[in-house]
């Protein structure tokens, strides 16, 4: 297990920047997220989010986030966020830009609140995709709760 708390989450994104670019071409994006005593804290680099859904809105935690240089690049600069809070009532959304970029903030925080969190983010991944059954980009989600 490795130690990380809030000042240590920007850090640890750089160790894996160097350590990617280290092995070769190939770039990415990434929101590391640790939840603890009630707080959430983390860092991220690229165009994923990292929301905390609430009511009817959400709070984006990655808003200052630099979408480049990516993470494999050797140079990313990830940008952390918190600690705050993460209130018994709220649900925590890790994604891909190919969901925050592709369906409304308002349609993905209903659908995030509106059904049980095991089964939420499959229903998110629909609001992307295509009539034609494909989705327009990459995907990927984690939706927590506290409990």
């Amino acid at each position: 297990m490795i130690a990380c708390g809030p000042a240590q989450a920007g850090g640890l994104l750089r160790d894996v920047d160097r350590a990617l670019a280290a092995q070769g071409p190939g770039e990415t994006t990434l929101v590391l997220a640790v939840v603890r005593a009630g707080e959430v804290f983390g860092a991220s680099v690229g165009d994923s989010a990292a929301w905390l859904i609430e009511g009817d809105g959400h709070l984006d935690l990655t808003h200052a986030q630099a979408r480049k240089p990516l993470l494999g690049s050797g140079c990313a600069w990830p940008v952390g966020f918190g600690p705050g809070p993460f209130p018994l009532s709220a649900r925590l959304l890790l994604a891909s830009d190919g969901l925050v970029k592709y369906a409304s903030p308002e349609r993905l925080c209903v659908t995030a609140r509106g059904i049980p969190a095991g089964r939420a983010a499959q229903s998110l991944i629909e609001c992307v995709r295509l009539p034609a059954g494909h989705l327009p980009d990459d995907v990927s989600v984690i939706l927590c709760e506290r409990g």
